[in-house]
């Protein structure tokens, strides 16, 4: 009887150990191989870059504001047109145009008949030294008048506010500017630099200018201006860059990120950082299995790295699904 249990006991446990192997062997072919996702080492151009954000602004930009408050007779433009330097903005009342011309004319009349008598020893030098200096005075309020009177634009460039309108009675103290004219073929741009990288940004440096209205669009810049002292409330340090504003497209007063480019590589061995593990090694695919690689990293940004040694062009390394994946295990590279 002893005999008997113990031989169908025996049997009992060999079945199972028997199943329990298979089942191993089943799971290991069904699980063993681990999904991951992979690309190719290549080269290519990488930089190193510091990232701000700040404000563009027109180069050229001019406020109209009239210095004599007075009536507005007549508007010549409207927002949005494009006009030249010289061309007649606006015309204001011309009472007092009509004033100084008219002081203006008299006195010249009188200046020119002085010079003559003058000439010939008629009168003394201080007669015609005072009508000279009163010529002189009504000449430069005529003037004055003048371009206050009938004003027109200093610049080239787009009309972007007309602040009244004809037959209302202007004022600087109650409206700053009359007219805005921006020119946006040159633009700056300005940006605060922390205490943590101001060492390392130079005049001179490119920098990389991105807007979200045109999200495909790079436009190139460089720093020309960095401030010797920091501001005195955020520790910060002001710096001024000029931007290429390709087509126009680049507004005033509009908000941008800023690359600015520390160091280039041309046609450097790249991989992305995703796929490197604790800046020391990576994984790549060989025969099938995971294989663990020491490398040595160069210049490298937020999305990818330069590798100086422990790779070569075109193999293959993991960047999905390597988390706990060790040297040797097998794995199956996904699309």
């Amino acid at each position: 009887m002893l005999k008997k249990i113990f031989f169908w006991g025996l049997l009992i446990l060999t079945l199972f150990g028997c199943n329990k192997k298979q089942k191993g062997e089943i799971q290991e072919q069904k699980f063993g191989a681990r999904k991951v996702k992979a690309v190719s080492v290549k080269r290519e151009n990488i930089s190193s870059y510091l990232e701000y954000s700040g404000t563009l602004e027109a180069e050229n930009t001019v406020n109209i504001t009239p210095a004599i408050p007075t009536t507005i007779e007549k508007i010549f433009v409207r927002e949005g047109d494009k006009i030249k330097a010289g061309d007649l903005l606006l015309r204001m009342d011309k009472t007092n145009l009509t004033q100084a011309e008219s002081n203006y004319l008299n006195l010249k009349e009188k200046f020119e008949r002085m010079k003559k008598l003058k000439e010939t020893g008629s009168i003394d030098e201080q007669s015609f030294e005072d009508i000279q200096s009163a010529f002189l005075v009504a000449q430069s309020a005529y003037q004055f008048t003048l371009e206050n009177t009938e004003i027109r634009s200093p610049i080239d460039g787009t009309v972007t506010l007309v602040a009244q309108k004809e037959g209302e009675n202007f004022n600087s103290m109650f409206t700053p500017v009359l007219i805005r004219i921006v020119n946006t073929e040159k633009m700056t741009a300005n940006i605060q630099i922390s205490d943590k990288d101001v060492a390392l940004v130079k005049e001179g440096q490119k920098v990389e200018v991105r807007v979200k209205s045109e999200p495909d669009e790079i436009f190139m810049g460089k720093i020309y201006f960095i401030s010797p002292e920091a501001d005195q409330f955020g520790g910060t340090f002001h710096c001024k860059l000029s931007v290429q504003n390709r087509k126009n497209i680049l507004k005033h007063n509009q908000f941008a990120d800023f690359r600015i480019i520390l160091k280039t590589k041309q046609n450097a061995l790249t991989v992305p950082q995703k796929a490197i593990i604790d800046k020391k090694f990576v994984l790549v695919a060989e025969n099938g299995t995971a294989k663990k690689k020491m490398i040595k990293i160069g210049i490298e940004n937020e999305f990818k790295a330069e590798i100086i040694s422990g790779l070569q062009e075109n193999e293959k390394v993991l960047v999905e699904g390597i988390v706990g994946l060790k040297d040797g295990n097998k794995i199956e590279i996904t699309e």
